[in-house]
């Protein structure tokens, strides 16, 4: 971690960056992703020149933090909201005897975790199979739709629970979705699913690709801009399993 101008900040060096990149989260904080070979040198400027756009995210993750603390109680999470698909869940946890967790929907949006929930590891285990789950049910067929809708094809689909990437598209066309996308409001998720779409064409950041990005969706570059904060609303005890 290195200061900048008052912006603590980590440099992380990436082989599949084309170019250097700043993001932001309340976990990590600012991160500057820069390409193989980047002149570290060009860092401070880089930052600097993104200035406004820092004031003007750290203020909102600062303004948002108490209510994202709120979703959780001694680390374990008190309210899932999955604002992709439009549905918020309470979890409750009942301690019992029985060593082995379950967990059960009940009437209400409600989640309910049944055992031993003194080891919150485990809690969080429980409830991340879960919402693989929900991801799988809702994201995949998502895609399957905007890709009908704007002309694509989509060979295979998966869903896993990444750290650090919202999604993937490999050479052979397969798309990898973040379980995490269901945190985000829905148009950013839309914007996700159609920027791997595109790499289904170009599997690149070229004039081309971007060209083709812009036909489906014109103000791509603000819905860029937002993701880069999007972080925030995704709960912190994900990160921390």
């Amino acid at each position: 971690m290195v200061m900048s101008e008052g912006y603590p900040h980590t440099v992380r060096q990436s082989s599949r960056a084309k170019r250097a990149r700043l993001t932001v989260s309340p976990r990590q904080g600012l991160v500057v992703v820069i390409p193989t070979g980047y002149d570290r040198s060009r860092v401070p400027a880089l930052i600097e020149g993104k200035r406004a756009w820092l004031d003007k995210t750290f203020r909102t993750i600062e303004a948002q933090r108490d209510s994202i603390e709120d979703e959780c109680c001694g680390g374990l999470p008190r309210i899932l909201r999955l604002r992709s698909i439009g549905e918020e869940w309470s979890v409750d946890h009942e301690p019992g005897d029985s060593d082995r967790l379950t967990l059960r929907e009940t009437d209400g949006a409600r989640l309910v975790i049944t055992g031993d929930t003194s080891d919150v590891t485990v809690s969080h285990e429980v409830l991340a199979r879960w919402l693989k789950r929900k991801a799988r049910h809702h994201l995949g067929p998502w895609l399957r739709d905007v890709a009908d809708e704007c002309g694509f094809a989509v060979r295979d689909i998966s869903v896993r629970l990444q750290r650090t990437r919202w999604a993937s598209c490999s050479k052979h066309g397969r798309i990898n979705l973040n379980v995490k996308l269901l945190f985000l409001p829905r148009e950013l998720t839309d914007h996700v699913l159609l920027h791997e779409l595109c790499h289904t064409v170009h599997l690149n950041h070229s004039k081309a690709f971007w060209r083709l990005v812009s036909k489906h969706q014109p103000d791509h570059k603000q819905k860029d801009t937002e993701l880069r904060a999007a972080w925030r609303y995704v709960p912190a005890w994900l990160d921390t399993r």
